[in-house]
């Protein structure tokens, strides 16, 4: 099977390409602070790092939320159970480091994918479960971590937490934290699991053992001091142009001819069309993404209103998912879809100061089409903004919002609150 067939059914479980968006508490950089102090080391840091998702895994399990994807009983069970044992124990009962000294696109997809098939075996609600607990964080770039790392801790020989940490070129660590249900064999352990090709490559990487009662972070280390961190005036705007720059990356045969995808002729047409993304956008509109409450509860018969509290909610079942609403719902069918979840890319920035959640629409217009890309970001830090960039194609959806704010001709064809938010973002010309 596939790589991108297990992220299929993950997006059927959850709505999403990637695993969800979760906000990461604030914490201070050690940026400017004076060089003689002491830094902790990239592998404590990952240890205290991976038990903190844990622990925000598991303070994220409520009956509520877990009704949001669904009504049997036996997922919020397995969920409960994970919850219970991370909260329950004081530390992981053991700690291991894996790092892969190669860091490619397709590689790192393989990676994250260990965790479904885990959880998989152990049936469809482990692999629900699995799903709806993930968590996506990034972090600036230590001086000290390079590849792909990994650090899977055990709690109980049924429990445990794979976090995959990769370097950016952005100046970033991205991190997708991924819960393990289910004991797991020496047969299927991550080494061997890695090697026998089961993860659709076939690679090698080094183990380490590490101290599981380790409580530092990330943001404990020497920071890299050459990073790029974006800062202007417009930074959305600049922010979304560098992230749509990595979808029209994937607009090659090379990925897109990979055996990792699996992408037939239209598929694949629909997705090399993507390469205008590589120009300059003539426009953008920019919207809050708080406002898509209404939206989303347009589509949805579960009412969320109530949990409007909760921001990784808003992160989950809002941001990402939108630009598969209105791919699905007004798109041209399924291959389209699927095309629009094979593009998806997730990626982080390292900013000068914290921004509110956002969603950029990028403007193409050339060959008297008007075609789109959808950006959505947030800030997990202080100063890193986690980014999802998606193509939205030439929909018909995006023309009639353009015409709009040309003209100020009404935009009446879609459901109520979706022609509210259409009409209510800032239109800024690029070009």
């Amino acid at each position: 099977m596939r790589i991108f067939k297990y992220y299929y059914s993950i997006i059927i479980l959850v709505g999403i390409l990637f695993t969800g968006c979760d906000q990461f508490p604030n914490k201070e950089t050690t940026n400017g602070i004076d060089d003689n102090r002491h830094y902790e080391d990239i592998k404590d840091a990952l240890v205290g790092e991976t038990k903190a998702l844990a622990r925000q895994m598991a303070e994220a399990v409520n009956f509520k939320k877990f009704s949001l994807y669904t009504e049997e009983a036996g997922v919020f069970e397995i969920a409960s159970e994970f919850a219970s044992s991370v909260i329950q124990y004081d530390e992981p009962l053991s700690a291991k480091r894996y790092v892969i000294d190669r860091n490619e696109e397709i590689l790192s997809l393989c990676v994250q994918s260990y965790p479904f098939i885990i959880n998989n075996r152990n049936g469809s609600d482990s692999a629900m479960v699995g799903s709806i607990l993930s968590v996506e964080t990034a972090y600036p770039l230590p001086v000290d971590f390079t590849g792909i790392q990994v650090i899977e801790i055990r709690y109980s020989k049924d429990i445990g937490v794979f976090a995959v940490y990769k370097k950016t070129k952005n100046g970033t660590i991205q991190c997708v934290a991924q819960p393990l249900l289910g004991e797991i064999e020496d047969d299927d352990n991550f080494v061997n699991t890695a090697s026998s090709g089961v993860l659709e490559m076939s690679f090698q990487c080094d183990v380490f053992e590490c101290d599981p009662t380790v409580s530092c972070s990330i943001f404990d280390c020497e920071m890299n001091g050459d990073s790029n961190i974006l800062s202007s005036e417009n930074l959305e705007i600049d922010i979304a142009q560098a992230a749509i720059k990595s979808v029209a990356k994937r607009a090659s045969r090379v990925f897109l001819g990979s055996g990792v995808v699996n992408c037939g002729p239209e598929m694949l047409a629909l997705c090399l069309s993507c390469k205008y993304m590589n120009y300059t956008p003539a426009n953008a509109i920019i919207y809050p993404a708080e406002s898509l409450y209404d939206v989303y509860n347009s589509y949805n018969s579960v009412d969320i209103i109530g949990l409007t509290y909760d921001y990784e909610l808003m992160e989950n079942l809002l941001v990402k998912p939108f630009a598969n609403v209105l791919c699905a719902n007004f798109g041209s069918g399924s291959t389209m879809l699927a095309s629009q979840r094979i593009m998806g890319v997730t990626t982080s920035f390292q900013t000068d100061r914290s921004i509110e959640p956002t969603i950029v629409w990028l403007i193409y217009e050339y060959d008297n089409d008007i075609f789109a890309g959808i950006v959505s970001m947030f800030s997990v830090s202080d100063n890193c903004v986690l980014v999802y960039a998606a193509p939205l194609w030439n929909l018909q959806i995006v023309a009639d919002t353009v015409d709009f704010y040309k003209t100020e001709k009404p935009i009446v064809d879609y459901p109520e609150a979706l022609n509210s938010w259409l009409t209510s973002g800032e239109y800024v010309k690029i070009q």
